[in-house]
């Protein structure tokens, strides 16, 4: 027991350097996007799909509070863990993986979920919306925060709508979906065009004109009002550099994924 208490411990201690050495690297990529006038920084969530708690309880101890999960069943366990519970009142889970229509009651009942950043369709958004009527989150005047995903690097293995369906789904959720609000779009593009390209990604590019067109066809305001998620592990910098204000990094933070479970 001593030994395993001791490997955690390392575990708990390489997680919060690694934790840390993103947060600089975020700041530093956020400084040169704003040439050193950034308000406010991007949002960091860490993503700890097949990651055991300890590793979340580490990282939430060095002061991370947004967690990212793929997987509705893996966020459901998580989130009521005692452990979770206990040490990280505050945690704010988002959900990033595909939510299947049948999964859907169950991940309106994840405890302290925050944003659910991957609806593509009037049908999922009509779900989501009907399920968080029921939760106590909504009863306590809480809206359940979603992004709108889309496939900007029109690869059929990815989900999200097309860039041309972002108004109208945004319209329908705007106007049939009180329980929930809009918080911004979300992609994850093409680890491809990232790595062609040291100045930029067309993938994200679609993503920046696919807001400033809805703002405009909806009167939604300034653009800045809706937020954008893009950006992993391998190109946060450069997401960063091209608008993104929340990043999902996962194995830079908890290192390679385990997925022979």
């Amino acid at each position: 027991p001593q030994q395993q208490e001791m490997s955690v411990a390392t575990g708990g201690t390489e997680v919060a350097s690694r934790l840390q050495s993103v947060l600089q690297r975020i700041a530093s990529a956020a400084a040169a996007a704003s040439g050193g006038s950034a308000k406010q920084l991007p949002r960091l969530v860490a993503v700890s799909k097949t990651k055991p708690i300890s590793d979340i309880v580490a990282a939430y101890s060095a002061g991370q509070r947004h967690f990212g999960e793929n997987y509705v069943q893996e966020l459901y366990e998580k989130s009521h863990s005692p452990e979770i519970q206990s040490q990280c009142p505050d945690i704010r889970w988002h959900f990033i993986g595909h939510c299947q229509s049948k999964n859907v009651k169950r991940l309106s009942q994840v405890n302290n979920l925050d944003t659910m950043e991957t609806v593509d369709s009037e049908k999922l958004a009509n779900l989501l919306h009907k399920e968080w009527t029921k939760t106590s989150a909504y009863e306590s005047g809480s809206q359940l925060r979603v992004f709108i995903q889309v496939n900007t690097s029109n690869e059929e293995q990815k989900y999200g709508c097309q860039p041309n369906q972002v108004v109208g789904l945004a319209g329908h959720l705007l106007e049939n979906c009180p329980a929930i609000s809009l918080a911004g779009l979300m992609t994850i593009g093409s680890l491809e065009a990232s790595h062609q390209a040291e100045d930029g990604n067309a993938d994200f590019e679609r993503l920046v004109l696919c807001r400033r067109e809805l703002t405009a066809a909806l009167k939604l305001g300034g653009e800045e009002q809706l937020e954008l998620s893009m950006g992993m592990s391998s190109d946060f910098e450069l997401a960063i550099k091209m608008g993104s204000t929340n990043v999902r990094v996962g194995s830079t933070i908890f290192g390679e994924r385990n997925y022979s479970k």
